[in-house]
């Protein structure tokens, strides 16, 4: 029963954490968004608008981070041009995401360059990720 029992607050915290985490992405990009343009209804609008380009984005968002470490690992780039692409497929398959979510979203309307700015700052914020990694 305890063992049960911790395993169930274990899934909840894990849950709680993901939903805060989400609320923290959308009021910081939300903010920088609104500058350059966002419109919405209400807040949790935005917050489905963020969830929607995440899931939706996710493979593109593979593919985006894939191809350059696997050019910089076969020597085809080297470091700064493996993250100069990963910046712009990064950039340019989020705001394909966000164009698309935002097109269908009634509640929520975007600009473009608010697209294309918080894609731009989300594609930034992850370069540290692309690095040489050790293929055993």
């Amino acid at each position: 029963m305890k063992n049960k029992l911790s395993s169930l607050l274990g899934k909840v915290f894990v849950i709680l954490f993901i939903i805060g985490l989400f609320y923290i992405i959308t009021f910081f990009g939300g903010a920088i968004m609104k500058v350059f343009g966002l419109t919405y209804d209400s807040f949790t609008s935005v917050v489905i608008f963020f969830i929607l380009t995440s899931l939706f984005g996710f493979p593109l968002e593979l593919f985006a981070k894939a191809l350059p470490i696997v050019l910089l690992n076969m020597n085809r780039l080297q470091l700064i041009g493996a993250r100069t692409l990963f910046l712009f497929l990064d950039t340019l398959t989020t705001s394909t995401i966000m164009l698309i979510v935002d097109h269908y979203m009634d509640s929520v309307s975007a600009s473009n360059s608010s697209i294309v700015v918080i894609s731009f700052v989300m594609a930034a914020t992850s370069l540290e990720d692309i690095k040489y990694k050790d293929i055993e």
